[in-house]
């Protein structure tokens, strides 16, 4: 794995090899980087704005932003296998407030936590409210499968259009609109 090619922000789509890096290994944690420090005490974890770090048993972190620029998330390399780690990201970041899902009171900790990823779909929008929105590359979501039968959905304005990056947990497949959006699994 390079990690000097794979810390930079890019699309998921530019960088598949580094996200199909989930598939098959197990979550070890969750982790929402707040600009905020109130937000950690007064919300739920899936509430909490700010971008999300995938910590996984194989010591990997990958990050996800979602970017106005492109109406798309961004995922990079936070923390390599080799214990690499981009000193410009949030893990060094002073104004980040981390937030993890292991330190919360979520119901649903036990259905993600040390749970194996199955599969990576990616949602691209393919309607949009206006003209400026054609020529972007409009990767608006992901869905990860994880075992047991439990959804992790996390979006760029998808379904909450005051959190640039909204999660949601789910024991079923979310419905999406197949006119509005289209979905695409990630494969290695």
């Amino acid at each position: 794995m390079d990690f000097k090619k794979l810390n930079q922000e890019k699309l998921i789509s530019e960088n598949q090899t580094l996200f199909a890096q989930l598939v098959g290994d197990k979550i070890k944690n969750l982790i929402r980087c707040s600009l905020n420090k109130t937000d950690l005490g007064d919300e739920n974890f899936l509430k909490v704005e700010g971008a999300l770090l995938i910590e996984l048993e194989s010591n990997i972190i990958i990050g996800l932003n979602g970017q106005d620029e492109l109406n798309s998330i961004v995922v990079w390399l936070e923390r390599s296998d080799k214990e690499e780690v981009n000193e410009d990201f949030y893990l060094f970041d002073d104004e980040i407030y981390p937030y993890t899902l292991s330190q919360s009171n979520e119901s649903f900790i036990d259905l993600i936590l040390n749970k194996r990823v199955v599969f990576i779909d990616l949602i691209y929008q393919q309607i949009f409210p206006n003209s400026r929105f054609v020529e972007l590359p409009n990767e608006v979501g992901i869905i990860i499968g994880i075992e047991g039968g439990i959804f992790l959905t996390v979006t760029h304005y998808l379904f909450n259009k005051y959190n640039d990056l909204d999660l949601k947990v789910e024991s079923y497949y979310p419905v999406i609109d197949n006119k509005v959006f289209k979905i695409k699994r990630i494969t290695s």
